[in-house]
């Protein structure tokens, strides 16, 4: 999996899936694509939905509101992870990174967790 170190609060110096606001108008698959290509510099093919994440930790730390992600698999098409003044350290991980944000590092294992 592909993370970005946030270089921006909140959150500051965790590990991240890269996200950001999906705006008026516009559909999940294109926020997906324009954050990609604003938060990682590469292009992508937008896949299946993973689910959702939601934030309880992040507003009890007194973040405003209660933030919601909607992760999707995706494949990088075109370009290399460069980063961007919002996250300029990427990296590819086959195991969670301790310092990722609580919330993501919980629905990630939720993804790779075998079933019994």
């Amino acid at each position: 999996m592909l993370l970005a170190r946030r270089d921006i609060e909140p959150c500051l110096g965790q590990w991240h899936l890269p996200g950001g606001t999906v705006f008026f108008g516009e559909s999940l698959t294109a926020a997906v694509a324009r954050v990609a290509a604003r938060e990682l510099g590469v292009s992508v093919a937008v896949g299946d939905l993973l689910g959702y994440i939601e934030y309880p930790f992040m507003a009890a730390d007194g973040y405003r509101g209660w933030p919601i992600g909607i992760a999707f698999d995706t494949t990088i098409s075109s370009g290399q992870p460069v980063g961007s003044a919002e996250g300029s350290e990427t990296g590819w991980f086959t195991e969670i990174p301790p310092d990722t944000i609580r919330e993501q590092a919980e629905f990630l294992n939720r993804l790779v967790r075998v079933p019994s």
